[in-house]
This record gives C-alpha cells, sequence and structure tokens, in this order.
C-alpha cells in the first residue's frame, strides 16, 4: 500500500514538473508586448502543487520510516495525504 501511494506522488510530481517545463519554454517565447501575468501565475501555481506533493511524499516517507511495515496505518496514507 505504502508503495503504491509513493509511486502515485511521484508520479504526480514528475507529470507536474514536465509540464511547468512546457510553460516555462512558452513564457520565454512569447511575443514581445503580451501579457505575461497569467502564464507567470500558472507557473507558480504548478511551483507550489508540486511543493505540496513533495511534502506529503516526505511525511509518507517518514510514516513508513517511523513503523515497521505491518505497523504503517494505512488509513492514515491514503485519505490524509491523498485528500490534503
Amino acid at each position: 500500500m505504502t508503495k503504491t501511494v509513493k509511486q502515485k506522488l511521484v508520479a504526480q510530481i514528475d507529470w507536474l514538473q514536465s509540464i511547468l517545463q512546457e510553460y516555462k519554454k512558452a513564457q520565454v517565447n512569447l511575443p514581445a508586448g503580451m501579457n505575461t501575468q497569467t502564464l507567470a501565475d500558472t507557473i507558480e501555481q504548478i511551483e507550489a502543487e508540486i511543493s505540496d506533493l513533495q511534502i506529503k511524499l516526505e511525511v509518507m516517507v517518514a510514516i513508513a520510516l517511523f513503523y515497521s511495515p505491518s505497523q504503517v496505518p494505512t488509513n492514515i496514507l491514503t485519505e490524509e495525504l491523498l485528500s490534503a
């Protein structure tokens, strides 16, 4: 269970980082005079989401390291981490 949740979080982080790279490329290649604020806001939101997912991943790993595999409270890993 823990490995599955970790894999999902890592996949989400990777996916968002690839999107972030595309947005940053678009920001560099915008024609002069175009409003870049919306794009900058989107980039900021994606960076915040990546940060949140990385924190969730770190918390999950810390929980998994603290408990032995048979004691890991799976409800914490599934409900609280994925819904937060």
